[in-house]
């Protein structure tokens, strides 16, 4: 069989490749970048890899990670001055910025309304 001229596509399905670089992904994104799960998925889903890897992926990274704890980091780059979430608007950005991040609604609620009382 003669290859000149012709195209082949390398998929390494079933080799494990996929999973070893969405665990990659998720390593980094969480350790480095300390995003939530679902950015974590959504950005092993941007490398082309099926969601069902992701979310095997971001489940075993995030069941060595304390979530609130990151959660609270997160919040605390974003929020200088806890006496900001008296304003509605800030309220509002600190909640989409942390919703981009990928973390939890009902949590960013509930660790929002803690720190404004």
């Amino acid at each position: 069989m003669r290859l000149e001229d012709k195209v082949g596509i390398i998929t390494g399905a079933g080799s494990g490749i996929g999973k070893a670089t969405a665990l990659a992904c998720a390593r980094t994104e969480v350790n480095l970048r300390h995003r939530g799960r679902a950015a974590v998925v959504r950005r092993i889903e941007a490398l082309g890899i099926a969601r069902d890897v992701a979310q095997e992926a971001a489940a075993e990274v995030f069941a060595g990670v304390n979530e609130e704890t990151l959660l609270e980091r997160a919040l605390e780059r974003r929020l200088r001055d806890r006496r900001a979430l008296a304003d509605p608007a800030v309220v509002r950005r600190v909640y989409r910025y942390l919703l981009a991040q990928g973390f939890d609604p009902a949590r960013q609620h509930a660790q929002l309304m803690h720190i404004a009382t």
